[in-house]
């Protein structure tokens, strides 16, 4: 189970989770807003966050759409899960402009369609918990100063306090493990889970070209080993899993053949993401590949 470090949680706990010197406006009061929360089944405790936030407007999808950024109009245009954004103020005194659509309703399969795979025990899903962290997610960044600093850095410090505003309320919560999954396997390069991982274990963030290196050889690596191993994955595991189980083999073999501490942190926590969605099957996946001699006998091996 993924646990951010009692250090690193510590040093955004409480109200303090999202608040940077000289930001804070009024409070807020916003009727959007609060209804906004209220289907999100805010605590008390979560809603007292974002009174320390610069003042928060909440978007409508029916919002004009020569009223927001390029980049944001398809957004508005295809209200989806995971579609959620914020506006930065750009000037003192502006509101930042949060647009928030995903909610626990039909999430389960949002999610699960984004990974292109489904769990083994929904019950470790919490689609209500993932609807806050969606949208603690984009309040962060109404807090954030973004200028100087890359994607993978600004991007992941949102996830790790949307993160802590779920465990603030459920400490047993597996937001992280969730949040993890759809950062590692759902492929989106700048937000791919590696520089989130080093905050939960609160450490240093790499150079953002070095983790995206770490994350492509990685992934190229697991794409050399894949057709390899799919005839052998087929054969004992059946056509229907045998995607999945290609998938845990080629990353297994991936980290195997890392050759920096950073290589194998981007390919375990692709394994990691892949045992959180089926532990049961990834096991046995696991299991069989490490009966398999090498990469040359894959594809005609047979236990």
């Amino acid at each position: 189970m993924i646990r951010p470090s009692h250090r690193a949680l510590s040093a955004f706990a409480g109200v303090a989770l999202f608040l940077q010197p000289g930001l804070a406006t009024d409070p807020i009061s916003s009727g959007a807003l609060t209804q906004t929360l209220d289907a999100l089944g805010a605590s008390e405790g979560q809603r007292a966050i974002l009174n320390r936030l610069p003042r928060v407007v909440m978007l409508a999808p029916d919002t004009p759409h020569d009223t927001v950024p390029e980049d944001a109009r398809a957004k508005l245009m295809q209200p989806l899960p995971f579609n959620d954004f914020a506006l930065i103020p750009q000037k003192a005194g502006e509101a930042c402009r949060i647009f928030s659509i995903t909610r626990a309703e039909g999430l389960l399969e949002s999610y699960q369609g984004a990974l292109a795979t489904a769990f083994e025990d929904p019950s470790v899903f919490s689609a209500q918990e993932l609807a806050q962290f969606t949208f603690f997610h984009e309040a962060s960044h109404c807090g954030q100063n973004i200028r100087g600093r890359t994607m993978m850095d600004y991007e992941s410090e949102a996830d790790f306090k949307g993160i802590a505003a779920v465990l603030a309320r459920n400490p047993a919560s597996r937001i992280a493990e969730t949040v993890m999954a759809l950062r590692v396997l759902a492929l989106w390069p700048e937000q791919n889970g590696l520089a989130l991982h080093y905050r939960l274990k609160d450490q240093p963030l790499p150079p953002a070209r070095e983790m995206l290196a770490a994350i492509q050889t990685v992934n190229a690596d697991a794409r050399h080993a894949a057709p390899r191993l799919l005839p052998a994955m087929t054969r004992r595991f059946g056509v229907m899993r045998a995607v999945f189980t290609t998938q845990v083999g080629a990353y297994a073999q991936a980290l195997r053949d890392a050759e920096t501490p950073m290589q194998r942190d981007a390919a375990q926590i692709k394994l990691d993401a892949l045992r959180f969605m089926k532990p049961k099957l990834a096991d046995a996946a696991l299991r069989y590949f490490n009966r398999i001699p090498n990469l040359a006998v894959a594809a005609t091996y047979v236990p």
